[in-house]
């Protein structure tokens, strides 16, 4: 998917954040990776890969998702998709901002952890990812 329609990727999100556990926790996707996400000819998008699935937080799998772009996009491009993204997002579901910022640094030093381990390089320039991290923490 070189350009993902993010307002129908925000909907698939909030549909799958939209079951939860008796805890009130949403079914997380936790593999966020670019590749986990198809779409069919006829534009409907599809989540692969559950292998890493579990109940959590929905700002986690949110912000996961997002830093994969953040390592990818222009700061203009990233502004772009995260805003198509949470709003389609928040039509169905809403966003805790503090769950937001309570786990924005942890799931940044795990995003990286795990690019590390797969021997993943970051494409764009320091300055760029730390200017696209630096939005994503506080776009709530």
């Amino acid at each position: 998917m070189a350009n993902p329609d993010f307002s129908k990727l925000g909907e698939i999100f909030a549909g799958l954040h939209s079951h939860k556990n008796k805890s009130s926790l949403s079914i997380c996707h936790n593999d966020t990776n670019p590749k986990n996400y198809l779409v069919d000819k006829n534009g409907k998008y599809f989540m692969i890969d559950f292998s890493d699935w579990t109940f959590d937080y929905p700002e986690k799998d949110l912000i996961h998702f997002l830093m994969f772009r953040c390592s990818i996009y222009s700061h203009k491009k990233l502004k772009l998709a995260s805003e198509l993204f949470l709003n389609s997002y928040q039509k169905k579901q809403d966003i805790n901002p503090i769950i937001w910022k309570k786990f924005y640094h942890e799931i940044e030093i795990k995003f990286d952890e795990r690019r590390k381990r797969f021997n993943k390089e970051e494409i764009l320039a320091s300055n760029i990812l730390k200017s696209n991290r630096s939005f994503l923490k506080n776009v709530f």
